[in-house]
């Protein structure tokens, strides 16, 4: 089953995968649940907590201008191929 979630469109990923870590995270650190919908908002057809919490990632289908949003945080840009 996990194989066919990953067959599936990126865009439909958020409805069936899921970080276990990020319900007590987001209700102890609002901030961080606020990092991952502002990634959406920015465009990303993916976002989550990375593990048990090291990052917030998210997925694009283009270049996007992140600076500005996150500039008081690392943020490490990069395409995978």
């Amino acid at each position: 089953l996990e194989d066919d979630i990953l067959n599936l469109p990126i865009e439909q990923w958020k409805d069936f995968i899921s970080n276990d870590f990020e319900k007590s995270i987001f209700l102890k650190y609002p901030q961080i649940k606020l990092i991952k919908e502002q990634l959406y908002a920015a465009g990303a057809v993916y976002a989550s907590l990375s593990g048990s919490g090291s990052a917030v990632y998210g997925l694009f289908k283009k270049k996007t201008e992140l600076s500005a949003t996150f500039s008081k945080m690392f943020l490490w840009e990069g395409q995978l191929k």
